[in-house]
């Protein structure tokens, strides 16, 4: 980004996956972030967290599922545990739907949805001031959805960057 000269700090966004990686910028490279927006981020725990919700038959299709992740996921988890953050701001933007898990039963749906959103709710926590958006009526995908809500944040964050 420097080679073509764009400026600092950078707004970094994240969804799913993608959101490990913009938290672990964020902590190893402090001076070239300006702020944080996750996007219905994969927390860390979400897999343990999802296990200990589930019974049965979906337990056990979960922990096959489990078994068939790159190693890398998990040393990306590892090493984003490590982080630590600069005072920058952050918005987590929470699926109100949770839709991933479709296979699996309408009670263990709701659980799933619980244990999501009180982990993006931990994870607008990582950064004293960061701000939680549990975004209604939208799964996964709120950036395809409803992207006003991602452009509002874009500009939010970049207000309190130029303050």
């Amino acid at each position: 980004m420097e080679k073509n000269n764009i400026p600092k700090p950078y707004i970094l966004i994240g969804h799913s996956y993608g959101g490990l990686f913009a938290r672990l910028f964020a902590g190893t490279y402090p001076k070239y972030t300006g702020g944080l927006i996750l996007v219905d981020a994969t927390p860390l725990g979400l897999e343990e967290a999802i296990l200990n919700v589930l019974e049965g038959k979906e337990k056990e299709g979960f922990e096959k599922f489990m078994k068939m992740r790159p190693p890398a996921m998990t040393k990306t988890q590892e090493l984003v545990a490590k982080v630590k953050y600069p005072q920058i701001p952050l918005i987590v933007l929470n699926a109100g739907k949770y839709n991933s898990l479709t296979r699996y039963s309408q009670k263990t749906r709701k659980k799933t949805k619980a244990v999501t959103q009180k982990l993006g709710r931990e994870m607008a926590e990582i950064i004293p001031g960061g701000k939680g958006i549990i975004v209604k009526d939208v799964g996964h995908g709120i950036h395809i959805k409803k992207p006003q809500i991602v452009i509002d944040a874009i500009k939010e964050v970049y207000d309190k960057i130029k303050k």
